[in-house]
């Protein structure tokens, strides 16, 4: 009976230490993981769009564009990149931005103010100006809502996800794009990095 609890004492101790043993994930399982939760939403049909996973990686408006017009994806390859129209119906729980909102920036006010803008321009007497003049209106949801709270305003992605649309500003050196942490639609640098999603 000794030598059977004393040989149960060693294995409890020899399982704890190899429990406590610190796994040891190369990078191809870490990426084969990563890549597994991307494809998870891959092919999700939101308004009659079809949606891509997510790029893997954040990339310049540019390199997003070439992603979209080279990717094949669930046996399709005529993907692209997705107008603030289409990215808006990814919107949950904002009353502003959801399709339909009250937010006044989409694809027809902002063809609207590209044809018009050098007459917006003149009306506005400010040195500074702004992402937009004639499509301006409340585009996000980071007053509405407490931030500690789990709202979640992606239909699909993280809350702290950013996607590029293919819409240019009135700036060629910038474009609109979405951020899922308000809900928000805003301008930014074409060579700053945010994720795509592509549409068909």
């Amino acid at each position: 009976m000794k030598k059977f609890n004393f040989t149960l004492c060693v294995f409890l101790l020899l399982s704890l230490f190899v429990s406590c043993e610190r796994p040891n994930y190369d990078n191809e399982i870490w990426i084969a993981y990563r890549e597994a939760e991307r494809q998870r939403t891959s092919g999700v049909v939101i308004d009659g769009n079809m949606w891509s996973a997510r790029s893997l990686n954040d990339l310049e408006w540019e390199d997003a564009v070439s992603y979209c017009k080279n990717l094949t994806e669930l046996g399709y390859s005529d993907w692209r990149m997705p107008t603030v129209n289409e990215l808006r119906t990814l919107i949950q729980n904002c009353s502003y931005t959801e399709t339909g909102g009250s937010c006044e920036i989409t694809d027809e006010c902002l063809a609207e103010e590209m044809e018009n803008w050098d007459e917006y321009k003149a009306q506005y007497s400010g040195y500074y100006l702004p992402d937009t003049i004639h499509c301006a209106s409340q585009c996000n949801c980071r007053y509405s809502y407490d931030s500690s709270s789990d709202v979640v305003f992606s239909k699909i992605d993280d809350k702290d996800d950013r996607l590029w649309s293919s819409i240019l500003s009135w700036n060629p050196e910038q474009a609109w794009l979405i951020s899922f942490y308000d809900a928000s639609l805003f301008i930014c640098d074409i060579d700053s990095f945010a994720g795509v999603r592509c549409v068909r």
